[in-house]
């Protein structure tokens, strides 16, 4: 097929509006319907566009670039948006098309139309039109059926104004346009100016609401219920009315088969015998009512009004959604957050919604994002079944240990579901009973094939594996695979499988995913008092997880072959609290990799390796990269894998408005990889939101390959090779910073207001001496070279014996914080693995020369403290003189420096905003270029710096008192300029070439 250009769709379109305007009154007659449109303007027009409209390429069903939607119902009657454009398999947006006699601009049933499905499928733009007029409207605002047709419409033309208005349409919705960004580009800047009410989060309110008032209901109607029985029963009752709901939109139940309970009473007696329907046409375990299944929910009461409202809501036309076309990721996005509330009960027997204790410690519940959850299945599972047949495949065992909603397994099914499906196209079988059955061909008579439902069983069985250790998040992810296998069927199709094949339609799969602590074995029990053991509500705590009785065939033949997914990382004092016997549990059981103070993703790490034969693929917190307290791991995995691929998100935040940045991580247990490839993210690469751009590797550049011996326990992270080669340069020259000067961190108090906040007045009136006293030094404070001046004051206290002897005023002043005061501790300082809190250590270095960094800062930046008159608390980083050689200056010079800086972002962990942590044990990796004295250029190198620092003290001080807009532009420039100076100086210390000074300003 010819590519399509601007100049060639003008032609093609000019023709189109040329036949059209002779004909208008023809065309405009009711007796012209929509399939006569499409046919011959609508099908030629996009087909101008570039798009392949008759399939011309051969595509296989399921990348065909455009689709007709599966047939969709609304009010009762059937109906489909009659055009879906895709790239790949990512519906990019909806055409809905009308008859020319039908007015586009104002007609709101047709808008409100469009704006559902497109809402619904979360398509942040989509087209109606009739060919003669144009609307394209901005979709991502909850649609309303007394909206305006004009509502959130962004675009209209009429055909006439197709000349000089086409190139609008091409730069927007042309295949060229998709390809290269551009209606990304526009969708976000049109949502920017508009906002948004997207379909997610409207229906994660929505289902949240259903859970408010069930909860209410179910526990005042059933008072006997526990509180574990109240959740499981409101949980499986929103699945079932949702499973039902998904059903009728997509064909497979008869439309309004639930709403039609609303007509009479006993709603839910009557809703529980379409249960035990569905169980028998099934077999979802959804609707497992055997005595080893649910037993709970048949006899629930629940009072028809809660119904009404919830079902009655769910229907055209006051319902905005289309549940055909709301995808799986949609629903996953939507269960993994609403996940994270659960109901409790008061001592009255009140049902109460609140947050996890989890979920509330680490701000909330983060989908991954679905281009990390596609690029993470690509390139494992996509990598394992490249080339080989449906027999060959049916042996790969896939995993997720902690697979809440199902997003990773979901993701996995479906690349299973294409790869057979495209195997089966290009291999027909022979067999009688065929995996494929034949669909209506397209418009070039090719034949289309589907997958059979027995053979979407039987893929789903054989080779999709989760853990998760909330027994709600198992149910939902079992739902959502269901609802995976169901699409594309229909009643028909569902019928013909129960006839061929005497089974019913989909899969049980408790024996596939299944609730546990993927973490915590049963061996967590040995030693328990039988008081413990039979504690009901320790059993359910811990959630012990058995894998070898689990998963006896697979654990047997060395584990599952790819293990994936997204950890949950938190600090597990954080998750469990401290003493906590789970982390004692942990502490044994991985104590190759345990550290206190560890992130749980390090022991799901860990886990993983232990579980597969294969592969693991991770999404994790970059931290675990570079943090001292992740050592040990990485030393293990270096020893028990190969490391095949890191893809480092450094400077990019994937879980939006988290200030946590992440990894890729795919590791090879059969260590059969040579060298790891190592990626950041292209700085100008443009990244989706939750547009559901499909991503490619474009995105990435390759920053390094490393040999497998180049992962230790040391960082893992990596520069590009030109970075690489200074970094190693700079390291080899010079000593680390932490065996030059002492460094710690501020004052930790455990409450900074023990110290609390002086005035002059108070400082006169108790009569203190100057050596009772520091200044404060804050974040803020602590500027390039100078400490920007404070009247805040804090008291400095040697030892608990001397409170009684400090005027009554300043006792008054601490009273309150006695056990704070009594508990403080001095200046961290690293022993050996761990930290030590010594009074006499803070004692012998409280008047020494010091240098201050903040905690938190986008570059360095070193203060100094000559004369010791600052006291810097939790929120600083101290250097304190430790008798070297060289002037304390003359560090502070390195240190700030455009070298150092350069070297910190190789260091220091991201944080959201562009800003680094500079803890101690990052600083403390800084290479300092050490003096030879005896060396005649050495010590003029080390005077020059030293008078360079005094002049840039100088003058900053000189900035502070000037009070003209001119005269500090003047001092600026004096500062700039004596900056330049200070990092030519340290570049020849460093003996760095013009070619690695460029390295260095290019990447700082």
């Amino acid at each position: 097929m010819k590519k399509a250009t601007l100049n060639s769709a003008r032609k093609k379109v000019a023709k189109l509006i040329e036949r059209f305007g002779r004909n208008l009154a023809s065309y405009r007659d009711p007796s012209y319907n929509e399939a006569q449109l499409r046919k011959e303007f609508l099908d030629p027009f996009f087909e101008a566009l570039g798009w392949d409209v008759y399939n011309k390429g051969g595509a296989a069903p399921q990348y065909k670039e455009v689709i007709d939607e599966a047939t969709l119902r609304s009010g009762g009657t059937t109906k489909a948006p009659d055009y879906s454009f895709r790239f790949g398999q990512t519906r990019k947006f909806f055409v809905e098309a009308k008859k020319p006699a039908v007015t586009v601009k104002d007609n709101p049933d047709a808008a409100y139309q469009l704006r559902r499905y497109a809402w619904s499928a979360k398509l942040p733009l989509s087209i109606l039109t009739d060919f003669e007029e144009f609307a394209v409207y901005e979709s991502r605002r909850k649609p309303a059926r007394t909206d305006k047709a004009s509502v959130e419409r962004i675009n209209f033309l009429t055909y006439d104004e197709y000349p000089e208005r086409l190139e609008e349409i091409w730069n927007v919705f042309s295949k060229d346009a998709i390809l290269k960004g551009d209606f990304d580009r526009y969708a976000v800047s049109a949502r920017k100016k508009r906002g948004t009410a997207e379909v997610d989060g409207e229906f994660l309110r929505e289902i949240e609401g259903w859970r408010d008032v069930l909860a209410r209901n179910i526990a005042l109607r059933n008072p006997d219920l526990s509180v574990h029985d109240l959740n499981s029963a409101v949980q499986t009752t929103i699945d079932r009315i949702l499973f039902f709901r998904i059903a009728e939109d997509r064909g497979v139940e008869d439309y309004g088969r639930i709403h039609a309970l609303l007509n009479g009473a006993n709603i839910y007696a009557r809703l529980t015998e379409l249960y035990y329907e569905a169980d028998d046409k099934y077999n979802a375990g959804l609707f497992d009512f055997s005595s080893d299944g649910d037993t709970l929910t048949p006899n629930l009461a629940i009072d028809d009004k809660v119904l009404k409202d919830i079902i009655g809501g769910l229907y055209y036309p006051d319902c905005p959604y289309e549940f055909s076309v709301i995808s799986a990721d949609i629903l996953g996005s939507v269960y993994e957050r609403f996940l994270g509330k659960v109901i409790r009960l008061t001592p009255g027997h009140r049902a109460k919604v609140e947050d996890k204790p989890e979920v509330k410690k680490a701000g909330g519940v983060y989908y991954t994002p679905t281009f990390i959850v596609d690029y993470i299945v690509k390139n494992t599972i996509g990598k394992w079944i490249e080339g080989k047949s449906p027999k060959q495949i049916e042996k790969l065992k896939i995993l997720d240990p902690a697979c809440g909603s199902g997003s990773f397994l979901l993701a996995t099914y479906q690349m299973l579901l294409d790869h057979h499906l495209q195997w089966y196209t290009d291999h027909p079988p022979r067999k009688r009973l065929k995996p494929i059955y034949q669909v209506p061909v397209d418009a070039e008579g090719r034949p289309s094939f589907r997958l059979t439902t027995q053979e979407k069983k039987r893929i789903i069985l054989n080779n999709i594996f989760g853990v998760d250790i909330d027994p709600q998040a198992v149910e939902v992810t079992k739902l959502n695979l269901l609802l995976k296998v169901l699409e594309g069927e229909t009643e028909e199709t569902v019928s013909r499988t129960r006839k061929l094949f005497h089974e019913r339609a989909l899969p049980n799969l408790d024996e596939n995913i299944k609730c546990g602590n993927s973490l915590i074995g049963p061996d967590y029990w040995k030693g328990k008092s039988a008081e413990v053991f039979g504690d009901d509500e320790e059993r359910r705590r811990i959630n012990a997880f058995d894998w070898e009785a689990k998963f006896p065939d697979i654990m047997k033949r060395g584990g599952f072959d790819v293990v994936i997914g997204n950890p949950p990382y938190m600090n597990i004092d954080d998750v469990w609290g401290k003493g906590d016997s789970r982390q004692r549990y942990i502490k044994k059981v991985y104590s190759d990799v345990y550290r206190d103070k560890t992130d749980i993703l390090f022991y799901f790490l860990a886990k993983a390796v232990q579980l597969t034969r294969g592969d693991v693929a991770f999404i994790v917190s970059r931290a675990f990269l570079e943090a001292y307290k992740a050592d040990k791991l990485r030393g293990w995995l270096a020893s028990e894998c190969d490391i095949n691929e890191i893809i480092d998100f450094q400077n990019f935040p994937v879980f939006q408005g988290v200030g946590i940045t992440t990894a890729v991580l795919i590791l090879s247990k059969a260590k059969r990889v040579r060298n790891a490839n190592v990626y950041k993210l292209a700085p100008d690469a443009f990244l989706p939101d939750d547009l559901g751009v499909q991503k490619s590797r474009r995105s990435l550049f390759l920053l390094t390959t490393a040999e497998q011996k180049a992962f230790t326990s040391a960082s893992w992270v990596f520069a590009e090779e030109t970075a690489e080669a200074v970094i190693s340069k700079l390291d080899a020259a010079g000593m680390p910073l932490g065996e030059v000067l002492l460094v710690g961190q501020g004052m930790q108090t455990g409450r900074n207001s023990v110290f609390g906040r002086l005035d002059t007045a108070q400082l006169k009136r108790w009569g203190l001496k100057k050596e009772r006293y520091f200044k404060r030094a804050r974040n803020s404070h602590i500027l390039r070279y100078y400490l920007h001046k404070t009247s805040e004051s804090l008291l400095y206290i040697e030892d608990v014996q001397r409170f009684n002897n400090l005027p009554l005023g300043v006792q008054a002043h601490l009273k309150t914080h006695e056990r704070e005061l009594k508990a403080r501790a001095a200046y961290k300082r690293r022993d050996c693995e761990w930290w030590k809190y010594t009074w006499p250590l803070h004692q012998e270095h409280i008047r020494r020369a010091r240098l201050y960094c903040p905690y938190i800062a986008a570059d360095n930046r070193f203060a100094l403290d000559e004369k010791a008159e600052y006291l810097g608390l939790t929120d600083t980083t101290v250097l304190f003189d430790a008798g070297q050689l060289e002037q304390l200056r003359y560090l502070l010079g390195l240190l700030n420096s455009k070298l150092l800086s350069f070297r910190f972002r190789y260091i220091g962990k991201l944080k959201s905003g562009g800003l680094r942590e500079y803890f101690w044990n990052s600083i403390c990796k800084l290479p300092i270029r050490r003096i030879n004295f005896a060396d005649s250029t050495d010590k003029s190198h080390h005077d020059a710096l030293v008078e360079l620092v005094d002049r840039m003290l100088e003058l900053h001080k000189k900035l502070h008192n000037a009070r003209t807009k001119h005269g500090k532009e003047l001092i600026q420039r004096q500062i700039d300029a004596t900056d330049s100076e200070i990092d030519q100086l340290v570049y020849e210390l460093y003996e760095l070439t013009p070619e690695e000074i460029k390295v260095v300003e290019g990447g700082y």
